[in-house]
C-alpha cells in the first residue's frame, strides 16, 4: 500500500487484454439490459432511497453491498422472511475488498495500553463479530467468526481490491463517466463501452 497525493491506493497490477475481453463485454451487455426494469426516477437516487423502495414493495431487488442489510433491520423486517439477498450471479466465489479500521494512539501510559488492548479484545471476539456483522453486514474481521469467510480463506484468487483502492482518482473518475455515459445513451453499444474500458486500463499502467 502506498500514499500518493493525499490518498492511499494499493499497488495493483492492470490487465488491459482482460479489461478489453468478452467477460467484460458481456457485464456491459448485461448492464444494458437492466436499463429496461429501473424506474424514470432512478439516476441520482440516493441508495438509501432506493433501498425504501425495496422494503415498501415498489421495487422488486436493488444491487448493493450486504452492509445494507442493516436498514432492513431498523425497518424490522426479518431476513429469510420479509426479504433475502444472495451474490451477484457469476461473483459467488469472489469478494471485492475494503476495509475499515480502528487505530489508536500510541502512549507509554501503562493503564492507557490496558485499556487499548481490552478494548481490542472487544472488538475481536468472535461472538460480538458474528452480531455486529448480523446488523452491519459485510464479513467479520475473524477468519472463524462466520461461514461467509470461506471465500476470504480460499486466497488472493478469490480476493479483488476495491476500486478507490486499485485506481488514482482520474482513472477512477473515467471509469465512472463511461458508465455513466453508457447508461444513459443506450445507442452506446456494449462493445464500444468494452473496448473504452480497454483503453482505459490500458493507460492506467
Amino acid at each position: 500500500m502506498a500514499a500518493r497525493d493525499g490518498y492511499m491506493a494499493i499497488t495493483t497490477k492492470h490487465d488491459a487484454t482482460a479489461a478489453a475481453s468478452d467477460g467484460v463485454l458481456k457485464a456491459f451487455q448485461v448492464m444494458g439490459q437492466l436499463r429496461q426494469y429501473v424506474d424514470p426516477g432512478c439516476p441520482n437516487r440516493k441508495w438509501n432511497d432506493s433501498l425504501a423502495l425495496v422494503e415498501t414493495n415498489k421495487a422488486a431487488l436493488m444491487i448493493v453491498g450486504d452492509w445494507a442489510k442493516g436498514e432492513f433491520e431498523a425497518a424490522h423486517l426479518k431476513i429469510d422472511q420479509d426479504w433475502g439477498c444472495a451474490p451477484a450471479p457469476g461473483t459467488q466465489d469472489s469478494y471485492v475488498m475494503q476495509t475499515n479500521a480502528f487505530t489508536f494512539p500510541k502512549t507509554s501510559n501503562p493503564e492507557q495500553i490496558a485499556a487499548q488492548k481490552k478494548l481490542a479484545d472487544v472488538f475481536m471476539d468472535p461472538t460480538v463479530q458474528t452480531e455486529y456483522t448480523f446488523y452491519k453486514g459485510s464479513i467479520p474481521s475473524r477468519l472463524d467468526a462466520e461461514l461467509g469467510q470461506k471465500v476470504m480463506a480460499g486466497g488472493p484468487a478469490h480476493q479483488l481490491s476495491h476500486f478507490s483502492l486499485s485506481f488514482t482518482p482520474d482513472v477512477q473518475g473515467q471509469i465512472q463517466d463511461l458508465l455513466g455515459q453508457y447508461w444513459a445513451h443506450p445507442e452506446m453499444s456494449a462493445d464500444a463501452a468494452r473496448k473504452r474500458f480497454g483503453s482505459i486500463i490500458a493507460g492506467s499502467q
